[in-house]
């Protein structure tokens, strides 16, 4: 079962160095010389291998419970499809939940990967263990000769279970681990966002701010209080302004942020809208 994963993901590696040498090819062709090598290996061979080890094992396990050739092409499908668009109809985008979900990456000449690095690690590794999963179910059920039936699969697994249950206990272990400390990051720690509802957030900041699209904001006055620091000059701090449009004089406020005679952002002065004048 191994052998045949491990030929799976060769053949995978194999068609992306393939791809990477013709993309180096039409570089050549086209003048650029920077090839960066090491960029083609940890932006696509690399995250594309460790996309299809998780896919791989998903195809394994179902065509071992399935244990039909034809028969596992059409769940494994199913399960793809499934995945990729009936979640979208549930409301459900955490990448904890959709099957090789990732946080993406994305890289750049200025700062290599950046922020993004830890957080696809994070799921890679996440997704990993559950794939280590898979395949140790799927090779409790494995079977081999003409007596194919479940009955007789369960008590293979049922065997095989008692010899091998510390690497379930290790794999299962670190998995929750992982999917709890994605949970409490996701869902606690920091506040989660769906797609509808940032497309909510946009549509009440453009019914918001649409009267001021072609309107000008003119200089008025409003209060502002700074706390200052142990250490730190207090430093009178005035300003503010009224959002005048073309035709008619609208006594709401556009946000302004504000600086400190030394330079110092001492953030929005509260002159947002449906604040009041003095």
């Amino acid at each position: 079962m191994l052998g045949k994963l491990a030929a799976l993901i060769g053949a995978v590696v194999v068609v992306h160095l393939f791809a990477t040498l013709a993309g180096m090819i039409t570089q050549l062709l086209n003048g650029y010389t920077r090839l960066e090598p090491m960029v083609y290996l940890t932006y696509f061979i690399i995250p594309s291998a460790l996309q299809f080890i998780i896919w791989g094992c998903i195809a394994m396990l179902v065509h071992v419970l399935v244990n039909n050739k034809y028969l596992g092409f059409f769940v494994f499908i199913v399960i793809f499809i499934l995945n990729a668009f009936g979640w979208s109809g549930l409301d459900v985008e955490s990448n904890l939940v959709r099957l090789n979900g990732s946080s993406g990456m994305q890289y750049s000449d200025m700062s290599g990967f950046g922020p993004f690095l830890k957080n696809w690690l994070f799921f890679r590794a996440y997704w990993l263990l559950a794939a280590g999963l898979l395949i140790y179910v799927g090779y409790l059920f494995l079977v081999r000769g003409n007596d194919t039936t479940f009955r007789w699969r369960a008590v293979l697994a049922k065997g095989r279970f008692r010899s091998s249950w510390p690497v379930a206990l290790v794999l299962g272990g670190a998995w929750v681990v992982m999917a709890g400390f994605g949970y409490y990051n996701t869902k606690v720690l920091n506040t989660y966002r769906t797609s509808d509802e940032a497309e909510e957030d946009q549509v009440r900041y453009e019914r918001t701010y649409k009267r001021y699209e072609h309107g000008a904001a003119a200089l008025h006055g409003c209060r502002i209080h700074h706390r200052p620091g142990p250490g730190e000059t207090i430093h009178p701090l005035h300003g503010g302004h009224d959002a005048e449009e073309q035709e008619q004089r609208n006594d709401r406020y556009a946000p302004l942020q504000r600086t400190a005679p030394d330079g110092r952002d001492v953030g929005d002065p509260g002159c947002g809208v449906g604040a009041q004048r003095w």
